[in-house]
């Protein structure tokens, strides 16, 4: 699938080749899948973070 990325602050100064190899091989780096995957790795490995903090995470109103 094609994706589309803001640069919000670069401080690398990459080019838009250096930034578009840059995401094509993080995209390759996805441990659970043998095959390149849409969006990168960091991407995919936040929102794995995200889902299984809320398990740890303390509910205030239920204490």
């Amino acid at each position: 699938r094609p994706s589309h990325y803001y640069v919000l602050w670069d401080d690398n100064r990459f080019t838009a080749d250096e930034l578009q190899i840059l995401t094509y091989q993080l995209c390759h780096t996805y441990v659970r899948c043998t095959r390149s995957v849409s969006i990168p790795a960091p991407a995919y490995y936040a929102r794995l973070v995200a889902f299984r903090a809320r398990y740890h995470l303390v509910d205030k109103e239920h204490d």
